[in-house]
């Protein structure tokens, strides 16, 4: 089985209003291979916490970006975390400083979500291609690749 594990935040207004309501998925990295892995636990403690820790990943998948304009991004030694590749939190922004500057001081993103595919490190360079997928809601996907070799790092789809 492959598990992540899942974590919901909300911030809410003084009112109660939902402000901004975020799902993290996070999967456990070896550091030595770079490969996925999975902690020894108690089978006990498993049995006791399935589906409050973890669950199976979402597959629902992210639209193909097909664009021939590519905005290029170098990355430098402040868009790494510290195991080395780049912070997701960057890749964030990256993804919605390639969206129009119109449509973001226009609308709110109504949902957010990004698939991580392939580590990004200190020099690479990052395409990122964007398109408009739907009309109305207005909805938009994001693919970056690395530059030279085109492997896919990191899909977005964003709805307003």
């Amino acid at each position: 089985r492959r598990y992540r594990s899942k974590k919901r935040r909300r911030s809410s207004r003084p009112s109660g209003e939902s402000r901004v309501t975020a799902t993290s998925w996070w999967i456990l990295l070896d550091l030595k291979t770079r490969r996925p892995t999975l902690i020894p636990m108690d089978e006990g403690v498993l049995k006791a916490n399935q589906g409050n820790f973890s669950m199976t990943m979402p597959s629902e998948g992210f639209p193909a970006v097909v664009s021939d304009q590519a905005e290029l991004v170098r990355v430098k030694y402040s868009d790494l975390d510290q195991n080395r590749p780049v912070n997701n939190a960057r890749d964030v922004e990256w993804i919605f400083n390639h969206l129009d500057q119109h449509v973001l001081e226009e609308k709110s993103p109504s949902f957010f979500d990004i698939e991580y595919k392939h580590e990004v490190k200190s020099g690479d360079v990052v395409a990122l291609k964007k398109a408009e997928i739907e009309k109305q809601p207005l909805t938009y996907a994001v693919e970056g690749s690395l530059s030279g070799t085109g492997k896919v790092c990191v899909k977005a789809k964003i709805i307003f």
